[in-house]
């Protein structure tokens, strides 16, 4: 594995990128036949590839704030 890939692999964007993989992988599965769970993958995808990146990007945002300002914000 290069050091590329590994330092990536936490970052929000790269997670979505494997989360897409996945779900393909899923969907071909599903239409060859074989018994996977394409409602269970769903949901995973839905966190991979909305809900993980929006919160990373809401932390990033959320890091740069003094502590006054977020109880200011509530």
């Amino acid at each position: 594995m290069s050091d590329v890939r590994y330092n990536t692999r936490n970052k929000a964007i790269e997670f979505a990128r494997r989360t897409k993989v996945n779900l393909e992988f899923i969907e071909q599965a599903k239409r060859a036949g074989e018994s996977v769970h394409e409602v269970t993958q769903l949901a995973l995808s839905l966190l991979g590839l909305i809900v993980f990146p929006k919160e990373k990007l809401l932390l990033d945002e959320i890091e740069k704030m003094s502590l006054d300002d977020l109880v200011a914000k509530g």
